[in-house]
């Protein structure tokens, strides 16, 4: 599926999956739901979403701003595709909700996480396959693991959908949760250009620390630094 069809005027940057996600909370109920759900199961104190659809009288476009991107900001505006987010948090100690902003007030991690679960839901439906760079940005490692858990998990991803990561966690060397074969490295030559391969080149044991022997270098991929960085 394509996501820059959904939003032609953002194309398929952090910016524009965000939106995407917050247009299918306003739209879907049934995607809202699995959002607010996400995000109640990832203990970050948030019971519910809230979408306002933003219009031209409620932003204040900057002076000196070029016509033709105040020309596109005022279409999307005015087809109800800029939207405000606020998650609903719940206190601790009390039956009192707070709102707060998603970009003024949330923490990176909490943006970084609320903008995967549009495309994830999404993937999950349709069974389609997606590509995320940096999944582990701003992101504890358990969070990743829960994120690519449901794709391992038949009762959530019913449909066979797959998701291709690109990430720096070495906690996921990980017989345990990963396959061998699931596991690909990019090696930087000597020309700047970079290469993948599987992991399976190394004939890795089912025995294997594998993480301990990718941090010694055992597979590559790894930077060459020196014992005394700043020295």
């Amino acid at each position: 599926w394509n996501l820059a069809a959904d939003h032609p005027a953002r194309q398929d940057d952090l910016l524009g999956m965000q939106a995407f996600t917050s247009q299918l909370v306003k739209t879907d109920p049934e995607a809202k739901n699995f959002v607010v759900r996400m995000l109640a199961q990832a203990d970050l104190g948030i019971d519910d979403v809230q979408i306002e659809s933003l219009n031209a009288s409620s932003v204040q476009l900057p002076e000196g701003m070029p016509a033709e991107i105040r020309d596109s900001i005022l279409q999307e505006l005015s087809a109800g595709r800029i939207n405000a987010t606020r998650f609903v948090h719940r206190h601790a100690d009390s039956d009192a909700r707070e709102l707060f902003d998603l970009i003024a007030d949330e923490s990176a991690g909490t943006i970084r996480f609320y903008t995967l679960l549009g495309p994830l839901w999404k993937m999950l439906k349709d069974g389609a396959c997606i590509a995320i760079d940096e999944l582990d940005a701003s992101m504890h490692p358990l969070l990743v693991r829960a994120v690519l858990g449901m794709v391992h998990d038949p009762a959530v991803n019913t449909k066979g959908a797959q998701v291709i990561a690109t990430c720096h966690d070495a906690s996921l060397f990980d017989q345990d949760f990963l396959r061998r074969d699931q596991i690909w490295l990019s090696e930087k030559e000597n020309d700047g250009g970079t290469i993948i391969h599987p992991l399976t080149d190394f004939s890795p044991k089912q025995k294997d620390a594998l993480q301990k022997r990718y941090m010694a270098g055992r597979y590559g991929a790894v930077p060459i630094l020196p014992a005394h960085m700043g020295r």
